[in-house]
Parts: C-alpha cells; sequence; structure tokens
C-alpha cells in the first residue's frame, strides 16, 4: 500500500499542536500523590472522545491521501533485441554507387510524413545529384543508399511491433550519437533521416574512442536484452593496431556482441583489411557489397538473427482503498459523539 498524496499525511501531526499547547498552559500540579489516586479511570474518560475525535480526523486525512494498493499482473517474456548502427559517415561516403535499395513494400503515414528542415538538393563532388527530400531511397551517393537500407531495417522492426531497441550512430574519426537504445522506433527512424549531415574526415575503427568501445559501452550502461547486435556499415580502411585489436576482441566476446560489418565499395569488397579480421576473430560476419541493391539483402540476412527473452512487466493495476479510511473515520467520528454523551466534561 502507498498513499498517492502523501504531502497531505503532514496534516495528522499538525493536529496535535493545539493538544500540545494546551497541556503546556494546563497542568495538575500537588504536593501530596494520594490525591491523585482514581485519576486514571477520570482521565481515560474525560478524553475518551478527544482521542476518538483525533482519531477520526487522521483517518480521514488518510483517506484524502488516497491510498492504493499496487497490482502486478506478473511477468512477461517476449523475445526483442538491443541493435545498434554505425554508419560510415566519413568523406568517402559521397562516392557513387550503382544500383537502388528496394522501396518499402506500403507507406506508413507516421514514417513518411514530410518532415520540415531538409535542404534542397545539391550536386557532389563527382556530380551526382543527392535527394535531400524525405525520401531516402531516391539519393546516388554510398550513403545514400547506407541510409535507405538501414532506415529500411528499422521500418520493418517498427511495423513487427516485438518490442525491439534500436540506436544509431555515425562515426568518422569519432562516433557521434544519432539516438540511444529505445523502443521508439518511429524517433529512430526519423532521426536517421539526418544522418548524412556533417559528413567528412576519415575513418576511426580501434583508436579509443571509437565506435566499436561507444557501442559496447552502450550495451552495458543501457542494453537490456542478452542478444547484443552491433552492425556497421562502412567504406573505410583503417589500420587496427595489434594492441587495439586484441582489446576490441576481448571487448565484444566478454560482452557477448554480435559483431556485423557492412562492407560497400571497393576496398572492402575485395580486399582482407583489418576491419574484416576483428569481424571473423569474434565470430561475426562481413558482408561485401558492390551493389546498392544488395544492401537490403545484408540487413534482412542480420534481422533474421536469433532474439533472446527480456522480461517485461506488465503495467501495475491500482486498487482504490481510500473509502475504507473515509467509513473508519465515520464510524471513530460516532464514537467520540457517543463517548462524548456517556462522559461528559465537568
Amino acid at each position: 500500500m502507498y498513499f498517492a498524496y502523501p504531502l497531505v499525511l503532514a496534516g495528522i501531526p499538525l493536529l496535535l499542536l493545539p493538544l500540545f499547547l494546551l497541556k503546556r498552559r494546563r497542568g495538575i500540579r500537588h504536593p501530596n500523590n494520594r490525591l491523585l489516586q482514581g485519576i486514571p479511570a477520570r482521565f481515560f474518560r474525560y478524553y475518551l472522545a478527544s482521542v476518538l475525535a483525533y482519531m477520526a480526523l487522521s483517518l480521514g486525512i488518510c483517506a484524502m491521501a488516497r491510498a492504493v494498493i499496487p497490482h502486478k499482473d506478473g511477468i512477461n517474456q517476449q523475445k526483442s533485441r538491443d541493435d545498434i548502427l554505425a554508419l560510415d559517415v566519413s568523406g568517402s561516403m559521397g562516392s557513387p554507387m550503382k544500383g537502388k535499395v528496394p522501396e518499402p513494400d506500403k507507406k506508413d503515414p507516421d514514417l513518411d510524413r514530410e518532415l520540415p528542415g531538409r535542404p534542397a538538393p545539391v550536386t557532389n563532388d563527382v556530380g551526382n545529384v543527392r535527394d535531400n527530400g524525405t525520401n531516402p531511397w531516391k539519393g546516388q551517393r554510398r550513403i545514400d543508399h547506407a541510409m535507405a537500407a538501414m532506415l529500411l531495417m528499422v521500418r520493418n522492426r517498427y511495423l513487427a511491433n516485438q518490442g525491439d531497441r534500436i540506436a544509431i550512430m555515425g562515426f568518422d574519426t569519432e562516433p557521434h550519437w544519432i539516438w540511444p537504445l529505445t523502443p521508439e522506433l518511429k524517433v529512430v527512424y526519423r532521426n536517421g533521416l539526418f544522418m548524412d549531415e556533417g559528413m567528412g574526415g576519415g575513418t576511426n575503427f580501434g583508436r579509443n574512442p571509437g565506435p566499436i568501445d561507444a557501442a559496447v559501452e552502450h550495451f552495458i550502461k543501457r542494453g537490456k536484452s542478452k542478444a547484443r547486435t552491433f552492425i556497421m556499415i562502412t567504406d573505410g580502411e583503417d589500420q587496427i593496431y595489434p594492441s587495439d585489436m586484441t582489446r576490441l576482441i576481448k571487448l565484444l566476446k566478454d560482452n557477448d556482441v554480435h559483431f556485423y560489418v557492412i562492407g560497400v565499395g571497393e576496398t572492402l569488397a575485395r580486399r582482407d583489411v583489418d576491419i574484416i579480421r576483428l569481424v571473423q576473430a569474434v565470430g561475426g560476419k562481413a558482408y561485401r557489397v558492390e551493389n546498392a541493391n544488395d544492401l537490403a539483402n545484408c540487413f534482412k540476412d542480420i534481422d533474421e538473427t536469433e532474439q533472446s527473452l527480456v522480461d517485461m512487466e506488465s503495467a501495475a493495476r491500482q486498487q482504490e482503498i481510500f473509502f475504507y479510511f473515509a467509513f473508519a473515520s465515520a464510524f471513530m467520528f460516532m464514537l467520540s459523539l457517543g463517548a462524548e454523551a456517556l462522559f461528559p466534561k465537568p
């Protein structure tokens, strides 16, 4: 049991203040204690009505504080997972890429409504027109296709409504959180539309802080599911020093993080670079993509990985019991009136 408005209970001790002041002003003083014999019985009768009245007022205050008893239906288990999607936003992701990511099967009013604040279309350094509207499926750059495939995965999770939690980050020389782990996938999707803003710089995989370090730390602090998946989309090549390689392998294995790399572009499609070797060392999987058409298939394959059971507490129900205090208050008040009539004060 608890009280919805506990501050109201402060009125109970305040009821004693008049009695305390009265006691300080009145007292029984006599040098002969024999004369006090028989006083306890008279004292009880004299103050019985006042005590009952005080109890009635106290119970009335408890009723006004609204006593409730919480009830939980139990703990439900459902399959869900925690995913962190890391998108390379370095300057090389502005290079062109052939193909087109499949568009979603159907529109969704919560995801596809027009967003303000997107700049007008511009032309990148290789002459490809990028689309900065709310439709991420029309771009020509590597990052446009990567964003489209990534957001398609978020969209499918949102429509499935399985309680999955997703976070998104961009990274170049440092990681940049776009949105932390949350089951509010609509918010993740809407913020993911802006991931290409401010892109530039180089690529950092292993130097701390890097995207892997940031992701594992985030899983530790905010993760709930035992299924932790870290998906990195990149076209970069960055040397991972042996000391960093050892540290990252231990970090991923110790925290049971499933690691996937989607490599776009010629470098990661044809060469075994350090990031590919890291994935293989931790039992993850690397995808080599040269055409945007295959990007969505990579996410679909990852999406079919095993989910884990997560304890989800059902919403608590509240049983109102304030009326019991109200009835008790009324009963005590009636007893107080009876005591006043039976034992009148002299």
